[in-house]
C-alpha cells in the first residue's frame, strides 16, 4: 500500500495466503458439510473448547498415522499430485 501511495498508482493486487486458503476451506466445508449462514461451525466450536486439552508435544502429522494412511492410501498419489501443483 504504501508503495502505491509513493507512487500515486493502483499496483496489481494479489490476495494474501491466509485468505486464499480461507477461501479454500470454506469450499470444502461446503463440500463435505453443506452451507451455513452462521459466522461460525459447531465442528470448530467443539475443535476450540478442546483446544487446552491437547498434548501438543504428542502431535504427529496424518501421514504418521496409520488410521489417516489407511483412509488415504488408495488417493495419495493424487493428493500429493494436488498438493504440490501450483
Amino acid at each position: 500500500m504504501r508503495l502505491e501511495q509513493l507512487l500515486d498508482e493502483d499496483i496489481v493486487h494479489l490476495a494474501c495466503r491466509h485468505h486464499i486458503c480461507e477461501l479454500v476451506l470454506k469450499c470444502v466445508f461446503e463440500i463435505s458439510l453443506g452451507s451455513t449462514t452462521s459466522p461460525t461451525l459447531e465442528l470448530c466450536q467443539d475443535f476450540k473448547k478442546k483446544w487446552k486439552e491437547l498434548d501438543l508435544l504428542k502431535f504427529n502429522p496424518g501421514s504418521e498415522d496409520r488410521v489417516v494412511m489407511a483412509v488415504i492410501r488408495d488417493d495419495i498419489d493424487g493428493i500429493i499430485h494436488f498438493a504440490s501443483s501450483s
